[in-house]
């Protein structure tokens, strides 16, 4: 089974390689990827809601999810699967922006933006929560694009993403909701 994920994994990025890759697009992909390095797209985005007042809980809350399925993600998983960068299991294929030392599996990079679009999306119009999401698809699209991850690290990457930002939200609903319960209803005095 694993040799069928690698097999079709390998064949995914050749073929994006081979019949998708062009000039214009080269440019935007590692432009929108390396705005992923480290989750700094995210991270800043989230930093500028902590200085809203309307947006501050939804912004330290992406934060939180993001360094939870960072912690899930890249110190646990990556280190626990050890998968190398395609680069080096992917005959003749050539990654357009520089290999980083970290294991391929999961995408941290789709983790990150997976995990802040969840957040993001409590406290936006459908529209707007809709281009979130493409905004995260786009950015696991650019993983492959460049030859960094395969199409399982990418789903993957999506579901630690999505599962981390789902937990983080229901933990912090419980525990507001254990504030509201504890608090002193001036009425009940």
């Amino acid at each position: 089974m694993l040799a069928l994920i690698q097999e079709i994994d390998a064949a995914v990025l050749l073929w994006i390689q081979d019949s998708i890759r062009n000039p214009a697009a080269d440019v935007v992909m590692v432009i929108f990827t390396t705005l992923g390095n480290a989750g700094i797209i995210w991270i800043a985005v989230s930093g500028v809601m902590l200085c809203l007042p309307r947006w501050r809980r939804i912004g330290l809350l992406a934060l939180v999810s993001m360094l939870f399925c960072y912690c899930l993600n890249d110190v646990l998983i990556k280190n626990l699967v050890m998968r190398p960068r395609p680069l080096y299991s992917v005959e003749n294929l050539v990654p357009l922006v520089p290999v980083l030392s970290s294991s391929s599996f999961a995408s941290g990079h789709t983790a990150s933006a997976f995990a802040a679009v969840n957040i993001y999306r409590r406290q936006t119009s459908r529209p707007a929560a809709f281009l979130l999401f493409l905004s995260a698809v786009f950015m696991g699209i650019s993983r492959m694009y460049v030859g960094m991850h395969y199409l399982s690290d990418v789903l993957v990457g999506t579901l630690i993403g999505l599962a981390g930002s789902q937990f983080i939200w229901c933990w912090s609903h419980r525990i507001q909701s254990r504030r509201e319960s504890n608090s002193v209803n001036p009425d009940e005095i």
